[in-house]
């Protein structure tokens, strides 16, 4: 609806310019993401009209960013039910577009079939900053002690 609209245009702008404004301030101090209150700027807005509106991570994993800036902070996306290609393709797609949040993607699922649609979604976007982890076998045991050591 317009509202809904109007309201999506004001944040994704707020955003937009408060990463604008610490860019042009020589990325000193902490970029706007990571203070208190701006917790909404972990969400992607990307402008592409390809893509969703808008994508919220199943979790962040927030990670200082790299000397000149770069960002270093993870999302994490638990798929736990199969989802359709198009829909991981404009997810792909949306995360693809993102290079000032997140430097990479991890998707965590429990089955092969959903791996193989998130790496032909990512291969149809051309979206190389991820990788896909198990979560459990078909018996229910955790393949790899260290599974969550991302």
């Amino acid at each position: 609806n317009l509202e809904d609209e109007r309201l999506y245009d004001v944040i994704s702008s707020n955003v937009r310019e408060a990463f604008e404004v610490w860019r042009d301030g020589g990325k000193r101090g902490e970029s706007p993401e990571f203070n208190l209150g701006n917790e909404y700027m972990w969400v992607l807005y990307p402008q592409d009209s390809l893509t969703l509106s808008y994508h919220v991570p199943d979790l962040v994993v927030k990670r200082d960013r790299g000397p000149n800036g770069e960002p270093n902070s993870i999302a994490v996306e638990l798929e736990r039910a199969d989802a359709s290609l198009e829909k991981y393709e404009k997810v792909m797609l949306a995360y693809k577009l993102d290079d000032t949040i997140y430097k990479e993607v991890v998707w965590v699922t429990p089955n092969d079939r959903t791996a193989r649609k998130l790496e032909m979604a990512a291969k149809q976007v051309g979206f190389t900053r991820y990788r896909i982890v198990p979560i459990i076998t078909e018996d229910g045991v955790y393949k790899n002690p260290d599974i969550w050591m991302i």
